[in-house]
């Protein structure tokens, strides 16, 4: 086991606690050195987390005419000086007309010819003078893939790649243009991989499939947790009060929205029947017009996210977790082999989970599989409806499925095992 701390570059990827992969990334990397890590990242303005580290370069983003829509500036980043401001949850007249236009350039295919991919000279002279001993990325984007390419060859450096997604398989399908930036993001995928020292994925569901697809081999590292972080607030008793929570924390939007629809009408169904159950949504992706869309649902409630050092007090105050994902071809795709971030948390929490996504997936399968949650594989309101009513009347489910969840955290999330492995991994592939 080494026992020093490779300085790392850690390339198109930002410190945030709204993105799962950045969650991810925020906790492999927690502990490290900050004078061991520099982050380049393609979007400045979700810097909002500087724990982890304090060097951090932002690239321009957006070549004209998308730069006079969305301002952005090249150069090193100041946190001290960086304004982070509150979130503004109105969904203002700009806003509608800037989704619309990134909806057409998408319909087109055009976006990625729209970013910029140069190294500029500054960020080669910020680099050089960092002087990583490796350099870190989740790609999941073209001009990323060609600017690591490029600068890897510049300062011969190891190289070490992380995928969250399976987007190798599913990005740019769509748009009459996309197979230009399809054809791009193979030729440098592959190329890449081949290059690499170290490659990682996000399951041992995505490294089995990996190995098959690209004939090489791939470590595995998911989200995790600090076991003491969550202790005094995990469930020790799973007595249901009148009053029953089902909670959700995460994105909504694309691959999680049908589903969460699925469960307000649900729970609207259910307590007709004399139920009371309260549906509790945190979300970043939350905004005016969808909280007015919720104050008209009895019993629903959204809100915006909490931070990040609140998950495991709020996650305590749920009777039932709820873990969506949807049950379209392209969401199955993209997500098939990918357990999301909040998967450990939930399991942490000591909270019975309802898993509602499509059978034949990472996240079912290990659900399943270690008997950590109670799944609901086919896309079906009664299913559901049953579902939420099996763990509401089964004490004995609700304590078995919270306690397997916690013994699996233990043995297999826990941060101070999965950390050490992240670094040792790391460091093998400098030497």
């Amino acid at each position: 086991m080494p026992k020093d701390y490779p300085r790392v570059l850690i390339f198109g990827q930002g410190f945030n606690t709204f993105s799962g992969g950045c969650v991810t990334l925020i906790n492999l990397f927690k502990g490290w050195p900050k004078d061991k890590i520099a982050s380049v990242v393609s979007n400045y303005e979700h810097v909002s987390y500087n724990v982890i580290c304090d060097k951090i370069y932002g690239l321009k983003r957006w070549r004209y005419p998308i730069s006079k829509l969305y301002k952005s500036r090249s150069g090193e980043i100041n946190l001290e000086k960086l304004k982070l401001s509150k979130p503004n949850y109105k969904v203002t007249k700009n806003k509608r007309i800037i989704n619309i236009i990134f909806k057409l350039f998408e319909k087109f295919g055009i976006l990625p010819f729209l970013r910029i991919k140069k190294i500029p000279h500054g960020l080669l002279v910020w680099i050089k003078e960092f002087n990583p001993d490796i350099i870190y990325t989740q790609l999941a984007d073209v001009n990323i893939a060609v600017m690591v390419s490029e600068l890897s060859s510049i300062l011969n450096k190891p190289l070490a790649i992380h995928i969250m997604d399976d987007w190798p398989k599913t990005i740019y399908r769509h748009g009459f243009l996309s197979f230009i930036s399809r054809r791009r993001m193979e030729k440098y995928f592959l190329h890449l991989i081949n290059k690499a020292t170290v490659l990682m994925c996000i399951s041992e569901y995505m490294a089995i499939e990996y190995q098959k697809r690209y004939k090489k081999n791939f470590l595995y590292f998911h989200n995790h947790v600090e076991i003491s972080s969550w202790s005094k607030f995990q469930k020790s008793n799973w007595n249901i009060d009148k009053e029953i929570k089902i909670l959700y924390i995460g994105r909504f939007g694309i691959a999680t929205k049908k589903s969460i629809y699925d469960m307000v009408e649900a729970i609207q169904e259910i307590n007709i029947n004399g139920y009371e159950l309260l549906f509790e949504i945190f979300t970043p992706d939350y905004n005016m017009n969808l909280k007015r869309q919720f104050e008209k649902i009895s019993r629903v409630r959204i809100h915006p996210s909490v931070p990040h050092d609140k998950v495991p007090e709020l996650l305590s105050t749920a009777n039932i977790l709820f873990l969506p994902l949807d049950f379209d071809s392209s969401t199955r795709d993209f997500i098939k082999y990918s357990i999301p971030t909040k998967a450990t948390e939930y399991m942490a929490s000591g909270v019975p989970i309802l898993v509602y996504a499509p059978k034949n997936i990472a996240l079912t399968e290990y659900a399943i599989q270690n008997k950590c949650a109670l799944v609901i594989s086919t896309r079906d309101l009664n299913y559901l409806k049953n579902g939420i009513i099996t763990l509401i009347e089964d004490s004995n489910l609700r304590e078995k499925i919270a306690k397997n969840a916690m013994s699996l955290v233990e043995k297999r999330h826990s941060a101070s095992i999965v950390r050490n492995e992240f670094r040792e991994a790391l460091f093998n592939g400098i030497c």
